[in-house]
């Protein structure tokens, strides 16, 4: 399951945080993996995402998407290429054309894009705490999760969400065609079902639903961290 709704916790509340948490540990009883966008506005996340100009620092608290601080839902933040200093070295060019193939893995970094031409805008991974307060699960350990364990911490996991890094996709709605309706997208709204895809191939792989990924997700990076990059609030791929 994907989600790319949110809305801060701030303004949703305890009882909205509880609402999903309950419909999420249903799903995970049930063998569905569930997987949340964290948010395109920072650790503002009240603020408006992809709004330009951006707002004026401290406008609004900090503040994680209420739907992703479930313990028994993959929060999914945003990564960025890290190739601008030397495409040549990431990516095969095409001569007249503007498309291009990957040499091979492109290495990545938080994503973050505070400017759009020349103005200032809000885009940037969300996440942080959970401030209602969603206790800091047991399996919530590593590097980079915070020693204070002072509650709920977001994305669990990142892939790649910079309009740097788009999407190409086709909107097919309302029984349109894929002519002219392809768009070029990015945001954790891209990332999250990205992630939801990866885990239905390994749910075809092993013949059923995993479930709540979280806990295998953080065992893994501490058993191989130098193959599974991972930190909640600074993510990587």
């Amino acid at each position: 399951m994907s989600i790319s709704f949110g809305e801060c916790e701030y303004t949703a509340g305890k009882s909205e945080v509880d609402y999903w948490d309950s419909l999420f540990q249903q799903a995970a009883l049930e063998g569905i993996s569930v997987f949340v966008s964290s948010g395109d506005a920072g650790a503002a996340g009240c603020d408006t995402n992809f709004a330009s100009p951006a707002p004026s620092p401290n406008q609004h608290p900090n503040s994680p998407n209420y739907i992703c601080s479930s313990s028994y839902a993959t929060c999914v933040g945003g990564t960025e290429f890290n190739d601008a200093n030397n495409p040549s070295l990431y990516w095969n060019s095409y001569s007249g054309s503007i498309v291009g193939s990957a040499i091979g893995y492109i290495p990545e970094g938080g994503w973050n894009e505070p400017t759009s031409g020349s103005q200032t805008q809000v885009a940037t991974s969300g996440g942080g705490v959970s401030t209602v307060i969603v206790p800091t699960p047991s399996w919530q350990t590593g590097t980079g999760v915070p020693a204070a364990r002072s509650g709920r911490y977001t994305p669990d996991i990142s892939f790649s969400a910079s309009c740097h890094d788009g999407y190409y996709g086709c909107f097919a709605a309302a029984g349109n065609g894929c002519t002219p309706n392809f768009e070029y997208f990015c945001g954790t709204s891209a990332a999250a079902p990205d992630m939801a895809g990866v885990t239905a191939l390994l749910d075809q792989k092993l013949g059923t639903g995993q479930g709540n990924l979280n806990p295998r997700l953080y065992q893994m990076a501490m058993n191989v961290p130098q193959r599974f990059m991972m930190s909640p609030l600074h993510p990587a791929a």
